[in-house]
């Protein structure tokens, strides 16, 4: 069971040296209450004892996740998260105990990057996660709307017109906002409307999915760039 103590170890990290502790506290916390990750050392003849600073830290290869339930300890699990896959592939699982914890650690990592959730209105465009209940990016999306408070939120699942519609009324009201899309959708979005985005960020995940071809990240940008008119 994870600790009062080592979640609070991680939240309140403030120096590289906390980082650096922190993880090895996680790292002891794991090879002793995870039994994937305890047969996983052993079999590649890792001893805990030899594993002093970070950079030593093994970490499971992600087909261990599609093949195995990996929790520590004998907690209930609260949420079962799966990755998007190929048609007929095995998707990797992530079986979390502790939401409250997930979510924490998003409104902190969005913080440090964003400043506060309550600061912008979400615009989600993510056609290929919002069709499945088991996507941890929907349920992300869902959590900064909830910590922002706003009512203008919205998932756009194909919709580009009216997408296209409530950007333009949150530029006209002067409301910040994030629109958080994947990146063929994006794409699709942009050939279909010229928009005057400004200082709004725009966050691009998840790849084409198999919708086109794939480009580098670097052509995307600026595709984005010039046609929403945004840094």
């Amino acid at each position: 069971m994870i600790t009062t103590e080592l979640v609070k170890s991680i939240f309140e990290i403030r120096e590289p040296q906390e980082f650096e502790q922190a993880a090895m506290l996680v790292f002891n916390h794991q090879a002793l209450h995870n039994d994937v990750y305890s047969r996983y050392l052993k079999l590649s003849g890792k001893s805990v004892h030899d594993i002093t600073h970070l950079k030593q830290i093994p970490f499971l290869p992600i087909e261990i996740f599609k093949s195995e339930k990996i929790i520590s300890g004998d907690l209930q699990v609260q949420k079962v998260f799966r990755s998007s896959g190929t048609t007929g592939s095995v998707n990797a699982e992530h079986h979390v105990c502790d939401l409250n914890i997930y979510r924490e650690s998003l409104r902190r990592g969005f913080n440090r990057m964003y400043g506060s959730a309550s600061d912008y209105v979400f615009l989600a465009l993510l056609p290929t996660y919002l069709e499945r209940e088991d996507a941890s990016l929907v349920y992300m999306v869902q959590t900064l709307m909830e910590q922002s408070g706003h009512a203008q939120h919205g998932f756009f699942l194909h919709d580009y017109e009216a997408l296209k519609n409530r950007i333009n009324l949150l530029l006209n009201s002067q409301q910040r906002f994030m629109l958080i899309g994947v990146t063929f959708a994006l794409l699709e979005l942009a050939e279909h409307h010229q928009l005057n985005l400004g200082a709004n960020p725009v966050v691009e995940t998840g790849g084409m999915k198999g919708r086109r071809k794939e480009i580098i990240r670097e052509e995307l940008h600026d595709i984005l760039k010039h046609r929403f008119n945004t840094t």
